[in-house]
């Protein structure tokens, strides 16, 4: 049986201090409340699906994973997915579930 996630979201190009600070939260967290760290990051950057315009990138798709998972486990989105389900949500349906926050990441728990 797997133990609760605990996740954040994002593009994270780069993976910079920003980032790397945000997972040690992430990672923090998840040891407070006994449960595992998880990365979402998408397979494309959301600027390219919204405007159609990709913006010069730090580090390829690959090297971004591979960064990534030096700090959790990593899951690439669909950028596209992303964007149809949240317009679902921000039409008028309820999302409901629990989140731990601190002034500086907001990290919701995954099945």
């Amino acid at each position: 049986m797997h133990k609760a996630r605990i996740a954040t979201i994002g593009f994270f190009d780069g993976v910079h201090r920003g980032h790397r600070f945000l997972f040690a939260q992430l990672k923090e967290l998840a040891h407070e409340h006994d449960l595992e760290p998880l990365i979402f990051t998408f397979d494309r950057h959301p600027r390219e699906v919204l405007t159609g315009v990709s913006p010069a990138m730090l580090t390829t798709s690959m090297e971004r994973q591979h960064l990534l998972a030096l700090h959790a486990e990593v899951r690439v989105l669909d950028f596209a997915d992303v964007q149809k389900r949240i317009n679902y949500l921000q039409s008028g349906k309820k999302f409901a579930g629990t989140y731990y926050s601190s002034d500086k990441v907001l990290c919701i728990p995954v099945d």
